[in-house]
């Protein structure tokens, strides 16, 4: 009997088989790193605005007023108001007064450059006076999973897939 060189059918299949698994693994941790970044730079987003209303706070004895309402960067998205509803954003301006003084810049969500009002959306809300504030990113289920599990002090539970801060009295809003 004579030997043939080169491979079998069956061998190369499997080879293909070894390969494609190999990839999507690679893939798949690649993506995993992606949205952990994107957590990271929310997370840095939100630590910097509570940074600012801080020292705001800290010069005014008051965080930037919005009279109750919540602001945010798209004008016409409506926030959720808990069980109670909810309330559209009227103004752009999401943090009065705090730019460039406070923060050289207010930040934008990498996944939503547009600034629409699809999710992931920043917001802010004080109460009438200007005493307590709450600073919030709204976003959708798949982007919060792995944000809640290291974060859980960060969940909104007025409302559902939000993470912020907020001052101990805003806590209900």
């Amino acid at each position: 009997m004579t030997k043939k060189n080169g491979f079998t059918l069956i061998e190369i299949l499997i080879v293909i088989a070894i390969i494609a698994l190999l990839m999507g693994i690679v893939l798949a941790s690649t993506v995993k790193m992606k949205d952990g970044s994107t957590y990271t730079k929310r997370l840095g987003d939100l630590k910097q605005l509570e940074l600012a209303l801080a020292r705001y706070s800290s010069v005014h004895n008051f965080y930037p007023n919005t009279g109750g309402a919540w602001w945010s960067i798209t004008a016409g998205c409506s926030v959720s108001e808990g069980t109670g509803g909810g309330t559209t954003v009227a103004q752009t301006s999401w943090v009065p007064g705090i730019v460039p003084t406070y923060i050289s810049s207010l930040p934008q969500d990498i996944k939503n450059p547009t600034n629409s009002c699809s999710l992931p959306l920043y917001v802010y809300k004080t109460n009438t006076r200007g005493t307590s504030f709450k600073l919030l990113l709204i976003n959708n289920t798949t982007d919060l999973e792995s944000f809640t599990s290291k974060n859980a002090d960060m969940i909104d539970t007025a409302r559902q897939h939000s993470y912020g801060f907020w001052t101990p009295d805003a806590a209900s809003w």
